[in-house]
This record gives structure tokens, C-alpha cells and sequence, in this order.
């Protein structure tokens, strides 16, 4: 039980099959740490850091369940995640209906689409979840030996560590490889944190949240893309209509369908193709475009 003010809150964990069976009166200690976000009949947010242990005794335990429950849904089903390697476009008007097209090149945003599966939610009987995006870091390579260094350490569990708020954390070994920051000598991978413990980079402005309401929705996107590095008349317009696209084609809501835009216009130094013997014959993509079913 959790109390604040005169409000309070039960949770209940399950902890698996046999788990308190095998450590009753065994001299063992429960310890529980987490987040708990609430909020107020005022609509005020509220966080609160949660910490709890507790003595494994029979006369502790409160059987809450009648009957052993069946899980009807987990995480990988019920979290669907998706990216659009291009921006969404309108092919020219003609006598048919508008046909939406993606165009891409090399320095196209990305655009990654956090959603809850509806039909998973009303066949379970719930009325509804909310996504919250803690970290969003990301590696841009021009090096492959150094991407394969990456994949090998994440492969193996290393190179990244998770907090207790959910966020992740690069560790000393993967940013030697993948700096945050230029360092001298040091190329062929530069890392960037899109979304750091729940804050945007508004500083560099590499990831844009598409908006659920459509004025906001086009005033911010607007903004963000006069603020890159590639920034013109044409790119400004086109960032809003995809930004727009998105919001209707994928029904952006403030809760369980969320979007974000993020730049990949790392700006390489010359030095780095300079010094990169491996990557000289790198060339940019012609701009392409597929239809999007």
C-alpha cells in the first residue's frame, strides 16, 4: 500500500510459479524498488521514487488471486514499433484518388512509430495504456569495422546498462568506440542522445515529437527543420506535410500512438574520408521513391 496525502494506492506484483513456496521461513528478504507516476484528480503529474522490503514469512502473505491467472498478452505483443526509412509525400493530384509515396536519400529523417496494438487491448479487456519514451540513443557509422565492434559487444550483453527509471546508459567501453562527443583522432562513429532520462536535445534539435493536434503538429514541425543543418524552402515544407501524413495515416494520439522524427544529418568532418582509406569509395544514394501500401 502506498499512501500520498489522503489518497492511496495498493500494487500488487506477481512474482511467478513456486517463487514464495521455495523462500518461506527461510530467513529471506523481498526487495522491491520502482517508479510510481500518478495523477491527481487535479491533473497534476506526480513521481514518486518507491522502495520496499519485506521478510518472506507465511503470516506476511496475502493470497489476492483465488485461482492461478493466465497471462492473456505480453509485452512483445501488445508494443508494436515501426520506422519509415523516407518522408511521406502526396504524388502529384490526378482525376484519381491521391496516392500517398515515401522519398528517401541518404540524409532523409527517420521516423520511428510507437504504438499499442488496439485489438490486443479491447480482446483483453483494458482500456487503455500510455507509451513514454525514456532514452533514445542512437549510432551513426561510416565504418563498418567499428559497427561490427558495436554489434559484437551489444551481442554479447555489454556495451549499455539500464537505470531504474527504464533509461539507458552507454557504458566507458562502447563510447570509446562511439563517442558522444568529436574527439580528436577518434572517427568512423559518433553517438547521440535523440532522448536522455525523459529530455530532449533541444539544443542540437535532432528528434521532433509529432504532435497529435494539427496546429501544433505543423507550427512544430516548421520550426524543428528551419533548425537543421539542410534546412530550405522545399525541406521545411516537405518536414510538415510527412510530419502531417504521419499524424493521419497512423492516428498520433497523446497516449498509446506516438511519433519521432529524428535527423540523420550528422555532419562528418572531411578529415574523417580523409583518413578512412576503407570508406573512400562511400557515395550518396540517388533519391528514390516507393510506394507505400
Amino acid at each position: 500500500m502506498y499512501s500520498t496525502g489522503n489518497d492511496k494506492l495498493e500494487y500488487t506484483f506477481p512474482l511467478g510459479a513456486n517463487h514464495l513456496e521455495k523462500a518461506v521461513n527461510t530467513n529471506k528478504l523481498l526487495f522491491m524498488r520502482f517508479i510510481l507516476r500518478m495523477r491527481t484528480a487535479t491533473n497534476t503529474s506526480i513521481m514518486a521514487y518507491v522502495s520496499t522490503k519485506s521478510a518472506i514469512r507465511r503470516e506476511n502473505i496475502v493470497e489476492k488471486c483465488a485461482a492461478s491467472v493466465q497471462l492473456e498478452v505480453n509485452l512483445g505483443e501488445l508494443l508494436k514499433f515501426d520506422m519509415l526509412d523516407g518522408l511521406i509525400g502526396d504524388k502529384p493530384q490526378t482525376p484519381e484518388e491521391a496516392v500517398r509515396y515515401i522519398y528517401m536519400n541518404v540524409a532523409t529523417p527517420l521516423t520511428f512509430l510507437l504504438r499499442v496494438d488496439q485489438t490486443t487491448l479491447t480482446g483483453a479487456g483494458h482500456k487503455g495504456y500510455d507509451i513514454d519514451v525514456v532514452t533514445v540513443f542512437t549510432m551513426y557509422f561510416i565504418s563498418n569495422v567499428k559497427k561490427n565492434s558495436v554489434l559484437r559487444m551489444l551481442q554479447a550483453g555489454k556495451g549499455v546498462s539500464q537505470k531504474n527509471d527504464g533509461s539507458v546508459q552507454p557504458d566507458d567501453d562502447l563510447l570509446r568506440i562511439c563517442p558522444l562527443h568529436r574527439i580528436s583522432g577518434v572517427y568512423g562513429c559518433i553517438a547521440r542522445f535523440e532522448v536522455q532520462n525523459g529530455l530532449y536535445d533541444f539544443e542540437s534539435t535532432s528528434l521532433l515529437p509529432i504532435s497529435a493536434d494539427a496546429e501544433i503538429c505543423s507550427i512544430a514541425s516548421q520550426t524543428w527543420a528551419q533548425g537543421q543543418r539542410t534546412a530550405s524552402k522545399i525541406f521545411v515544407d516537405t518536414i510538415e506535410q510527412h510530419a502531417s501524413h504521419v499524424r493521419e495515416d497512423f492516428e498520433i494520439n497523446f497516449n498509446s500512438q506516438k511519433a519521432y522524427i529524428v535527423a540523420q544529418d550528422v555532419p562528418w568532418s572531411a578529415a574523417e574520408f580523409q583518413h578512412d582509406t576503407s570508406i573512400s569509395y562511400l557515395r550518396y544514394a540517388q533519391v528514390r521513391r516507393s510506394r507505400l501500401s
